[in-house]
């Protein structure tokens, strides 16, 4: 499952994958960007094949 996060000192928003296992992926992760290691969990990133898309009727 893919989440987004955000770094609350540089305002870097990124995205991280973690397999769906047992575990919930983790609350804080480290930013990319400026290497805060606080970055929060902000919310489960939609999967793109999934939903309505153009022609599907929906």
């Amino acid at each position: 499952m893919r989440y987004a996060y955000i770094c609350e000192r540089c305002d870097e928003m990124f995205e991280m994958e973690f397999a769906e296992i047992d575990e919930p992926a983790p609350r804080e992760a480290v930013c990319p960007k400026c290497e805060y290691p606080h970055a929060v969990k902000a919310f489960v990133v939609p999967d793109s094949s999934a939903g309505c898309t153009p022609g599907s009727g929906c």
